[in-house]
C-alpha cells in the first residue's frame, strides 16, 4: 500500500467483490470499513464500486463512504451518450 503515498491518488475504489456482500457478511464489512478508514487517513475519497441494491447503498452511507457507483444509479454509457446526458443536465440548470 506504500504506493498510496507516492502517487497523486484521489480515491481508493472498493472492489465490487467486497461491495456485493458488505451489507451481509461481517468479513466483507470489515474490509470495506478498513478501506474507508485508510482513505480518510490519507485525505482521499473512498469509492464503493458495484452498488446494485438499496441495502448496499445504506451500508456504505452508514460507513461514511464518500462516493458510490453501480447499476443502481445507471448502466455504463458509451462516451457519446454520456456527453449527451451531461449536456441535457446542464441545459436544465
Amino acid at each position: 500500500m506504500s504506493f498510496l503515498t507516492r502517487f497523486p491518488i484521489h480515491a481508493i475504489k472498493i472492489d465490487r467483490s467486497i461491495v456485493t456482500d458488505a451489507a451481509t457478511d461481517a468479513n466483507h464489512a470489515a474490509v470495506a470499513k478498513a478501506v474507508i478508514a485508510v482513505a480518510r487517513v490519507l485525505s482521499i475519497k473512498g469509492l464503493a464500486e458495484g452498488i446494485e441494491t438499496q441495502e448496499q447503498l445504506n451500508f456504505f452511507k452508514t460507513a461514511q463512504c464518500d462516493d458510490a457507483q453501480g447499476y443502481m444509479f445507471g448502466e455504463p454509457l458509451p462516451s457519446s451518450a454520456c456527453t449527451e446526458l451531461v449536456g441535457r443536465i446542464r441545459n436544465k440548470m
